[in-house]
């Protein structure tokens, strides 16, 4: 390899300790403003975004006095999706059972102002847009991939009780493999758009096969280019491929070889380098960002100390140290980040500083922030009783007309 990216366990502890310092200790730059400053009339942050950008905040509300944390009704009881564009209801639909719309996080997205949703009956999978079916298909899926292109949408599906895929363009298939499995999936900051996106003008996927033989299992990698399928080789002493992306027109590979536990070698077109995190075993690993600035996120275990971290790195250094679950956005060289514990926000980073949260928060999942226009949006629930969902952005606070539920995700067009 090229180039070689160490770090020491002692120098990786001490980093962990001073920022976890710094967000304790800067009490000052928290979200505990009184509301009259951040929530009546337009914040500067929303001034700047110009008039051409819309923001767009998803939410699931609840009748008055339902406790939807427990949602001992769930799919029966009188829920709604709702869709905010700038603060202001645009859309409401019925999330229940016999409206074939869930009520789950993880079933809805907004692409240009509309809101798409999937629904999985006993043998179907149903697809809408803003309320109304646009089409829907045999088999239980799950959306991994969704990209729409002028009037098509192409859908990369899990079969949701067993193995296998299917890969569609409105809702007709163009290739399926039952024993596949996905690389990437929606619910990853590091896939904004699924495990399904675009590069150099074709859509892409990857997947994989476990072989069983007499031998053990063998795994086989493939990479999808609108409909070809082509074959990926793990290169001659790896055991494993982590992530695979076409980026900017060439195959970038994060590769795994289990004599070295603690190594990430990246593979980009003919180039390549690596990381070596001498503090803990790498457990998992994926790109982030874009051609210009690609970033490898690494989530990794300290034995002696038994808790995990995460590290993001560019191809010189690392960049960036998260402790436990984090959720990570970029813009260029510039990283955001939600930092998280069993489903509660404990703070966010900027790009020059860190925000605690005085109050729980909840974040329901990644898609619950973004980084675009040189600002960080991002929704969050507060825990206590009776507490409304709040939009944020950058350091301003500003609460959601939700009256009883909790954020889903946040978008900002164009």
């Amino acid at each position: 390899m090229s180039e070689m990216v160490k770090m020491t366990a002692e120098s990786l502890l001490v980093a962990w300790m001073a920022a976890s310092c710094a967000w304790l200790q800067d009490d000052s730059a928290n979200l505990g403003k009184p509301r009259a400053d951040t929530e009546a009339g337009k914040g500067k942050s929303e001034q700047e975004n110009g008039k051409d950008t819309a923001i767009y905040v998803t939410a699931l509300e609840f009748p008055s006095g339902y406790d939807w944390k427990r949602d001992t009704l769930k799919g029966e009881v009188d829920c709604r999706l709702v869709l905010l564009e700038n603060g202001i209801r645009k859309l409401e639909i019925p999330a229940r059972y016999d409206n074939q719309v869930s009520s789950d996080p993880d079933m809805h997205r907004v692409i240009d102002g509309h809101l798409y949703a999937d629904y999985a009956t006993d043998a179907e999978t149903i697809i809408s847009k803003d309320g109304k079916e646009l089409f829907r298909y045999q088999g239980r899926e799950m959306i991994s991939g969704f990209k729409v292109s002028g009037n098509d949408i192409y859908t990369l599906g899990r079969n949701r009780s067993k193995v296998g895929f299917s890969y569609r363009k409105n809702g007709k298939e163009i290739m399926s493999r039952a024993k596949g499995r996905i690389i990437g999936d929606y619910y990853n900051s590091a896939y904004p758009d699924g495990a399904l996106y675009s590069d150099s003008g074709h859509l892409y996927f990857s997947y994989y096969t476990d072989d069983v033989s007499g031998d053990g299992v063998e795994r086989h990698y493939f990479l999808i280019q609108d409909r070809v399928e082509t074959p990926v080789d793990v290169d001659d002493g790896y055991c494993s491929i982590f992530d695979m992306r076409m980026v900017g027109g060439k195959l970038c590979k994060l590769l795994r070889n289990d004599a070295r536990p603690t190594c990430i070698d990246v593979l980009m077109g003919d180039a390549g380098y690596r990381i070596e995190n001498l503090a803990g075993v790498v457990s998992n690993a994926y790109f982030i960002g874009d051609a210009d600035e690609l970033m490898v996120a690494e989530i990794f275990s300290i034995g002696d100390y038994g808790f995990s971290m995460m590290s993001l790195w560019n191809r010189s250094e690392r960049v960036g140290l998260f402790v436990g679950n984090a959720s990570l956005y970029l813009s260029g060289l510039n990283v955001c980040s939600v930092e998280m514990s069993g489903g509660f926000a404990l703070s966010y980073r900027l790009p020059k500083e860190t925000v605690p949260f005085r109050d729980s928060c909840y974040f329901i999942s990644s898609h619950c922030a973004t980084f675009k226009n040189g600002h960080f949006y991002m929704a969050v629930t507060p825990a206590g009783e009776n507490g409304k969902p709040r939009l944020i952005i950058d350091k301003e606070s500003r609460i959601l007309d939700v009256s009883n539920g909790f954020a889903t995700s946040v978008s900002v067009f164009p």
